[in-house]
């Protein structure tokens, strides 16, 4: 933006500055920006602007307002940041015989030359992301819709352990789409499915097969347990216990997630003792503590049982107890 200011100007009619926050101050999904324009300019704008989206909220305008008048440490201290991340994914890379990749200056992507795996089993980029996909579980964008067939973007933003003898941990089978930002010291497990946008705060930690819908944001230190479904939008502020569907805002309890369990192969009977085990935590009007014991002495035992006592009592804090009103 400094480097047109000189040029708005001298040439206030014919030249116009648009900028926004997400990249330059981490503010990705604030969804603010701004436009320096002459007048006339400005109220074309506005009319259509009028026509076709909202006001941004006041905390975004509060925010905003601090980061363009605020202190600039924190642009540089994720620039370094950022720059770190891109030297350690290019170090990889750089190992890979099948593939190259330019020196990006300044942006989060890496535009990965693989034409070198053309020819087998894929010819194109689009044939080689969709063979990721299926088969490995990793969603890439292919090059041609960006102008260049031999490139993938990748935009995942996975960050670091925040001391040396810590670490961000992801295990194997797991499809992170686009846009997903996982924090420092997290640990997602294995076969576990991100959607657009998720974002997961530092420390948290994600088990098997679980699902979070787009948009979805799992708070610091929350875990969220195996074969749950978090739907999309939902902000998580407490533990999500296993095998449930969590939805809404404030999020609350929809129900077990039984279609993903029918197709793990789990009976119609362990799907009821599942379902009866969180009718006493949700609907029993007892304390989580109560229906603990509740389930132990009604529910017959299971591994997945097991797994829901289990999980529960190890809930540092407190796992969440809304639930769906009754339609």
């Amino acid at each position: 933006m400094a480097s047109a200011s000189p040029y708005f100007a001298k040439y206030p009619e014919q030249v116009s500055i648009l900028c926004g926050l997400s990249k330059s101050f981490a503010m990705t999904g604030w969804r603010v920006g701004f436009l320096v324009a002459h007048e006339e300019i400005i109220k074309k704008c506005s009319t259509l602007q009028g026509q076709s989206t909202s006001n941004i909220c006041s905390i975004a305008q509060k925010a905003a307002l601090a980061a363009l008048t605020g202190p600039m440490d924190c642009v540089r201290e994720m620039r370094e940041a950022f720059s770190r991340r891109r030297n350690m994914a290019l170090s990889i890379i750089d190992t890979w015989k099948f593939a190259v990749c330019p020196h990006p200056d300044g942006a989060f992507y890496l535009f990965i030359d693989v034409h070198k795996c053309f020819g087998g089993k894929v010819h194109n980029s689009l044939e080689l992301s969709r063979y990721l996909l299926e088969r490995l579980h990793i969603a890439t964008t292919p090059g041609v819709a960006f102008g260049n067939d031999n490139c993938i973007r990748e935009n995942v933003v996975i960050a670091g352990g925040t001391n040396p003898d810590t670490a961000t941990v992801i295990g194997d089978g797991n499809f992170l789409m686009d846009k997903v930002h996982i924090c420092h010291d997290a640990h997602i497990h294995n076969r576990c499915v991100l959607g657009i946008g998720v974002s997961v705060a530092g420390n948290c930690e994600i088990f098997d097969c679980s699902i979070q819908s787009s948009g979805a944001m799992i708070q610091q230190h929350v875990r969220v347990g195996k074969f749950s479904l978090v739907q999309s939008g939902c902000r998580v502020q407490h533990d999500v216990p296993p095998y449930a569907i969590l939805g809404g805002n404030p999020a609350s309890y929809h129900g077990v997630n039984a279609v993903i369990l029918q197709h793990e192969g789990l009976t119609e009977r362990i799907l009821r003792h599942i379902a009866n085990a969180y009718r006493l935590v949700y609907t029993g009007n007892f304390s989580l503590e109560d229906a603990v014991i509740k389930i132990g002495e009604q529910i017959p035992a299971s591994i997945e049982i097991d797994e829901i006592v289990s999980f529960i009592k190890a809930a540092k804090h407190g796992i969440v107890r809304n639930r769906k009103a009754d339609d």
